[in-house]
C-alpha cells in the first residue's frame, strides 16, 4: 500500500509518496497552490497507480479546501491529519530536520492513525451551516470584546453608573444607552455612544444567525434539539464539528475523538484516569455546555452526578463520566438524523 502526504501552503503543496510498509520514500511533487496544480497534483497521485491506500492533508482547511474537493472527486480517500501529529511524525522518519518534504512524509505516515477523519463528498448545505455556525462564533466573540470595552470605559469615567447585568440583547444595550446619558462628557460619552450603537447591531445579526442556525438544524437534525440541554446552538456545532457521524464506528471512537474518553493514569497502587486535553475542541465545547445545562436543570443528570459524587469521584471527574454518557445520547441521535437525511434523498 502507498501512502501519500501533503504539506499545504499558501502558495504551494508538497506532497509525498511513502510505502506503507517501510515509511521509505517513493517519490515527491511539488505543485502551486491554484486550481491548475491541484488537479496536476492528482495526476501524479493517479500516476502512482491502485495501491494508493489514502491521501493525508495536513488540516489547514482554508489551505486545503480546493485541494480536498479535487481529491474527493476524483475518488480518492483524503483524511485531515491534525497539525499537532505531524511533529511526532518527524521524529520517527528516516530523515531528520523540517522541510516541507519531511513534513508531508510525517502526514502520510499519519494517514491509518486518523482513518475517522477522512474527508466526505461535499454538502453544500453542510458547507452553509458550517459558515454560518462560525460566523456566529465569531459575532459573539465580538461582542464579548465590545462589552468588556464599554465596562471598563464605564468603570474608568463612570463608576457610579448601573449597566444592565448581560449585554446580550438589543433591548439591554438600548437600556445601557440610556444609562449613560448625561454620566459621561466628551470623547467618552463618544465612544460609549459608538460601542452601545455597536453592541445594538451585534445582538440582532447575532440573534438572525441563531435563527437561521435553528431552522437549518430543525431540518437536518430535529433528534438533536429534543436531547435535553441542547440548544440550537450547541446542535449546529454538533453536526459541523462531526461531519457525517456514520464514519464513527461506534461512540466510542466518537468520544476519543472529541476528548472526552478517559485517559488512564495508573502508577503502581494509585488507579485512576484523568481529562484527555486533545481531540476536536469544539466538539468538546459543545458536548460540555449540553453537560453544564442538564447538571444545572436536568433531573436525570443531577442524579447521575450525585452518584459519581457519592462514589468519590471529584466534579470534573464526574462531569467528565455525564460527558461520556451524553456521547452516547448524541451519537444515536447524530445517525438516526444522518439515515433519515439518506432516505429521504433515495
Amino acid at each position: 500500500m502507498i501512502l501519500v502526504g501533503v504539506d499545504a501552503h499558501k502558495a504551494s503543496h508538497t506532497a509525498v509518496a511513502l510505502d506503507g510498509a517501510t515509511h521509505r520514500v517513493l517519490a515527491e511533487r511539488t505543485v502551486p497552490a491554484d486550481r491548475r496544480g491541484c488537479a496536476e497534483l492528482v495526476g501524479w497521485v493517479r500516476t502512482l497507480g491502485p495501491q494508493v491506500g489514502g491521501v493525508g492533508l495536513e488540516d489547514v482547511r482554508p489551505y486545503t479546501r480546493t485541494l480536498e474537493q479535487v481529491l474527493v472527486g476524483a475518488g480518492f480517500v483524503v483524511v485531515r491529519v491534525p497539525p499537532g501529529a505531524t511533529p511526532a511524525g518527524r521524529r520517527g522518519a528516516r530523515t531528520r530536520g523540517k522541510s516541507d518534504p519531511i513534513d508531508a512524509a510525517a502526514v502520510a505516515a499519519c494517514v491509518p492513525r486518523y482513518s475517522e477523519r477522512r474527508v466526505r463528498a461535499p454538502d453544500p448545505a453542510a458547507e452553509e451551516l458550517a459558515l454560518v455556525v462560525g460566523h456566529h462564533a465569531d459575532l459573539v466573540a465580538e461582542r464579548t470584546r465590545t462589552v468588556n470595552r464599554l465596562r471598563a470605559l464605564v468603570h474608568r469615567h463612570a463608576p457610579e453608573a448601573r449597566l444592565p447585568r448581560t449585554l446580550r440583547t438589543p433591548r439591554a444595550a438600548l437600556r445601557a444607552q440610556q444609562a449613560l446619558r448625561g454620566a459621561l462628557a466628551g470623547a467618552a460619552a463618544e465612544i460609549a455612544a459608538e460601542l452601545c450603537g455597536d453592541l445594538v447591531r451585534l445582538c440582532e445579526r447575532i440573534g438572525a444567525l441563531e435563527r437561521r442556525i435553528g431552522a437549518a438544524v430543525a431540518e437536518r437534525a430535529p433528534q438533536l434539539l429534543a436531547i435535553p440541554g441542547c440548544g440550537p446552538i450547541s446542535a449546529g456545532r454538533l453536526l459541523v464539528r462531526c461531519d457525517g457521524v456514520t464514519r464513527f464506528c461506534s461512540p466510542a471512537k466518537l468520544a476519543r475523538y472529541a476528548g472526552i474518553a478517559p485517559v488512564p493514569a495508573h502508577s503502581g497502587a494509585t488507579h485512576r484516569h484523568r481529562l484527555d486535553r486533545t481531540g476536536d475542541r469544539q466538539l468538546n465545547l459543545a458536548i460540555h455546555q449540553i453537560a453544564l445545562t442538564q447538571a444545572r436543570c436536568h433531573g436525570p443528570a443531577r442524579t447521575y452526578l450525585a452518584k459519581k459524587r457519592a462514589e468519590g469521584k471529584r466534579w470534573a471527574e464526574a462531569m467528565r463520566c455525564l460527558k461520556r454518557q451524553l456521547v452516547n445520547v448524541v451519537y444515536r441521535a447524530l445517525v438516526r438524523a444522518e439515515r433519515a437525511r439518506v432516505g429521504a434523498v433515495t
